[in-house]
């Protein structure tokens, strides 16, 4: 190596760690005492719950017990959920592996996908609720929202997820925004007069 492109290379890491050193315990906050003072009383409040609107990008402030209670009044629907006498998860991890040392073995995935879907210290998913302020702002009903993040099946979700991503825009009904609807509607041209639009929502 040319020794002036050494002694560059040296000098260059030699600033790079400087630089390093002088900003590594210095911060800039943007927010003033008093915003700071706020936050810090909201985020101690626990009688309060803060959650972003389930559309619309706000922010909610709710009593806590209105929370809690919107959340007993979903989970008690039996028709759409059943208490369970244990935790699950330590079974449903043994059938996972087994599936996948079988499909390893067979050779349909490999040792690395394998690796990848294979969950060794999965999280219990949890559940929270996103209130729908847009329909009424007096005790609003909330969308259930699961998080899967570190569970058993984020893995398995995101392979998934990866095959079926290029797959999904071939369905002769799929719609990838606004303006792909807005195109199709324009394509059809004129429409009877007798012509009923109807949307639905899954």
């Amino acid at each position: 190596l040319d020794p002036l492109i050494s002694s560059f290379e040296k000098y260059v890491f030699q600033n790079l760690e400087s630089l390093e050193n002088t900003f590594s315990h210095q911060y800039w906050n943007n927010l003033s005492s008093r915003h700071r003072v706020a936050l810090r009383t909201l985020q101690n409040d626990l009688t309060i719950v803060v959650k972003r609107a389930d559309k619309g990008g706000g922010i909610v402030i709710l009593d806590r017990e209105q929370y809690i209670s919107e959340a007993y009044r979903q989970l008690r629907d039996v028709h759409y959920y059943r208490l369970l006498d244990n935790d699950p998860t330590n079974n449903i991890q043994d059938q996972i592996n087994k599936i996948l040392h079988q499909a390893s073995i067979q050779g349909t995935i490999s040792a690395k996908e394998c690796k990848f879907l294979t969950c060794s210290r999965p999280r219990i998913p949890c559940i929270y609720f996103l209130p729908k302020i847009h329909k009424t702002l007096l005790n609003p009903s909330g969308r259930p929202i699961v998080s899967g993040q570190g569970s058993l099946l984020e893995p398995l979700s995101q392979f998934i997820d990866a095959y079926l991503k290029p797959l999904v825009p071939q369905i002769k009904s799929y719609v990838k925004d606004s303006t792909d609807f807005m195109n199709g509607i324009e394509s059809l041209g004129s429409l009877p007069s007798d012509a009923i639009l109807v949307t639905m929502d899954v």
